[in-house]
């Protein structure tokens, strides 16, 4: 019980922070770039609160540590502050839409925000299962397909929000590695796993 509160008060508290630093982006700036601001500032955050929660429990098996173990323990929380995130880039987002539409769909057609309307259906369903009644109503099976379906849209999602953006700035690059180190990390991972579960079967 200590355990959960100390978990959403994480949360909250991340949460809280990073809603404050959207909108003194959005206020110092201004505007429309204001908002734009926001949005570019919340992608960053949410990738972060991401890709932790994403490589939590791999990080935890393949380097043991108190601070890996941490971080598996609280990636639940982690995962909510992510939703929390994308929540507050979807407001600002919709700003912009109403604020200066022109602007927004240059490049875009509704066809082209169906993969991202997708990947916001799965954040969400995935923060709705992530309490314990929730994730037994739905049972085992479903919750793991879920939040394994969820985790890598959410995945592709990044990949091809900040791919498209390296080939116009170096400052993406070492994202896309990151992902890529990622995605290595849970591949081996896995396979490990599997090795291992093997050899026990066999042993």
């Amino acid at each position: 019980m200590q355990r959960t509160r100390s978990g959403w008060r994480m949360t909250a508290w991340i949460s809280v922070a990073l809603l404050a630093a959207a909108l003194v982006q959005f206020a110092a700036v201004g505007g429309v770039e204001g908002i734009r601001a926001a949005i570019r500032l919340t992608a960053r955050t949410s990738f972060v609160l991401f890709i932790t929660a994403f490589t939590a429990s791999s990080l935890a098996q393949t380097f043991p540590s108190p601070t890996t173990q941490w971080l598996r323990i609280n990636r639940r929380y982690l995962g909510f502050a992510f939703a929390f995130s994308h929540l507050v880039h979807l407001i600002f987002i919709i700003l912009f839409v109403r604020l200066d539409p022109s602007n927004f769909w240059i490049g875009r057609t509704p066809t082209s925000l169906i993969p991202a309307s997708i990947t916001y259906v799965f954040i969400f369903a995935m923060a709705a299962t992530s309490f314990n009644r929730t994730a037994k109503a739905i049972g085992g099976t479903a919750w793991k397909w879920l939040h394994w379906l969820g985790s890598y849209a959410i995945f592709i999602s990044f990949a091809a929000a900040f791919g498209g953006r390296a080939a116009k700035s170096g400052f993406y690059i070492p994202i896309l590695v990151l992902l890529t180190a990622a995605l290595l990390l849970r591949v081996f991972t896995r396979f490990r796993r599997a090795k291992i579960t093997g050899s026990q079967a066999t042993g």
